[in-house]
């Protein structure tokens, strides 16, 4: 049990810190994409 617990506790927060880089990169890409529209729009 106690091996099982500390791989969770070490799982866990592994899981959520790429979790949450994987969604700021997704923002990002998205917001730059949508700057890259917005730009195109306006210069067209």
């Amino acid at each position: 049990m106690l091996h099982g617990d500390s791989t969770v506790t070490v799982v866990v927060p592994v899981l959520v810190v790429v979790v949450v880089e994987v969604e700021v990169e997704v923002e990002v890409v998205v917001d730059t994409e949508v700057v890259v529209v917005v730009d195109v729009v306006v210069l067209s």
